[in-house]
């Protein structure tokens, strides 16, 4: 007995060690992406059922000096979208709704002629064929308006389907909105007091929220956009426009008690977990990206992940779903990867190579912009790329937002600059030609319009944007 108590301390102080060595080195990376990246939010790792880290970084309210902790609230955009498919699925469980089960079924109102074609599992896995926001008229205009469950289905219910239900894959809001609306049809109750009754209070999760809930919600963050020479307050969203798809408020603490109550079944049987967890088209499951995290050349662990941003705040998530590790991160400033913190953090837990942020070419693209001008931006862009690549890297995604932040502006000049320069760096996808595209479309330049749009459906014959702007233009 004496040995067997021997070896049990000698595991255990190896195990110690191990965690602590983790948390410095996650500690040391988080505040490189704070000095190098600008990060700004909250974070917390877990493995087998314990917390390793957790930290607040930069300011809840940077008007007020009021610091971000780990009980700092935040709105979780698309990532919220694992509550409602666990909503679903709970009901499923109880008999209530069937994964083959057509949206006409609960929704007797919807239009017939998708109604009773589109099934709750196509939904949850984004191949029922709806579109997105973007068909919605007037969209960006009214996106601070509040919509009834009604009024908001009535701008895009009867639009036609972008294929044949199940066919394909395209990631869309608003199916998640049709598969809140028929959760709250099915229960008899709202959205808000199922999620507190069936998630949030089993859970024990007691700081988190709906953006619908009425009255004031304590330590909630303010958003922010980073605009590269500094920050300003984010556009306002009304909920009534995201729900179902993105409307949840919560603590990376409260998310924590969330991934333990999923791992010990608390929420939703193990059977109906593997269901949720399931690989389907383009490796959706259900309100989650599946796929296989490499842990070695050899072996592999179930993550279940996913991301959400909205005007002021990203959000990631990732589960490791059979070794119970948990990585979650929230922003209140935005535009912001939060997988490449994800993906840096992962690498620590599983001892792999490391990687650590770099500083951004973008914002020394911004801050040249704003205190000369554009041609002095790429000079300097073309000079860092030569002499410091080691120091700046680039991220294609980052340098889209900046010019759109400059079209928003009327900045013309200067977002042609930047689009440029993208397609320049990433030629072969087709993103870049499509914002270079709108950028000339906006200056009247219709013949460089429709010459990258024509590049960026070439690349990406699923550029449902290029399609409808190229119609557009050789119309005119």
């Amino acid at each position: 007995m004496k040995k067997i108590a021997l070896f049990l301390i000698f595991v255990l102080s190896i195990n110690t060690g191990s965690a602590q060595k983790k948390t410095k080195e996650i500690d040391s990376l988080m505040n490189l992406f704070k000095q190098n990246a600008h990060f700004n939010g909250t974070i917390l790792v877990a493995e087998n059922n314990q917390v390793i880290y957790k930290n607040g970084f930069g300011y809840a309210n940077m008007e007020w000096n009021v610091p971000n902790t780990t009980n700092t609230r935040f709105r979780l955009a698309s990532l919220g979208k694992q509550f409602t498919a666990l909503l679903i699925m709970q009901l499923v469980e109880e008999g209530k709704i069937k994964l083959e089960g057509k949206i006409c079924d609960y929704l007797p109102e919807y239009p017939a002629t998708s109604g009773k074609i589109i099934t709750i599992h196509q939904l949850l896995t984004h191949t029922s064929g709806i579109p997105n926001y973007h068909i919605i008229p007037d969209y960006d205009a009214n996106q601070g308006r509040a919509y009834t469950r009604s009024e908001y289905m009535d701008l895009f219910k009867n639009q036609k389907l972008m294929f044949k239900p199940g066919t394909q894959y395209y990631y869309t809001n608003l199916g998640y909105f049709v598969l809140g609306c028929i959760a709250e049809k099915v229960s008899g109750k709202s959205y808000t007091q199922l999620i507190k009754q069936k998630i949030f209070d089993p859970a024990g999760m007691t700081e988190s929220n709906t953006e619908e809930e009425k009255q004031v919600i304590p330590n909630l963050a303010y958003g922010y956009n980073f605009i590269y020479t500094g920050y300003e307050p984010a556009r306002f969203r009304h909920p009534s426009q995201v729900f179902g798809a993105g409307h949840i408020i919560t603590t990376v603490e409260d998310f924590f008690k969330y991934d333990q109550a999923l791992h010990n079944y608390k929420l939703l049987s193990e059977k109906y977990q593997k269901l949720t967890n399931t690989v389907y088209k383009n490796g959706y499951g259900y309100g989650w990206n599946m796929s296989y995290y490499p842990k070695s050349k050899n072996d592999s662990v179930t993550l279940a992940s996913h991301d959400g941003g909205t005007y002021g705040f990203a959000s990631v998530a990732y589960r490791f779903i059979e070794d119970n590790k948990l990585i979650v991160a929230f922003s209140n400033s935005s535009p912001y990867d939060m997988y490449v913190v994800a993906r840096a953090v992962g690498r620590i837990l599983y001892n792999r190579e490391k990687i650590f942020p770099k500083r951004s070419y973008v914002e020394e693209f911004a801050i040249t912009t704003n205190k000369a001008n554009a041609d002095s931006a790429v000079g300097q862009y073309y000079y860092l790329k030569k002499n410091q690549s080691e120091i700046y890297e680039l991220d294609g995604v980052e340098f889209n937002l900046l010019g759109y932040n400059y079209l928003r502006k009327n900045m013309f000049k200067e977002a042609i600059a930047v689009f440029k320069l993208n397609v320049e760096a990433y030629p072969n996808f087709g993103a870049p030609y499509d914002s270079l595209a709108e950028a000339y479309m906006l200056t009247d330049q219709k013949d460089l319009a429709i010459k990258n749009y024509k590049k960026a459906l070439e690349l990406d014959p699923n550029n449902s944007n290029a399609k409808v702007m190229l119609k557009k233009l050789n119309e005119k």
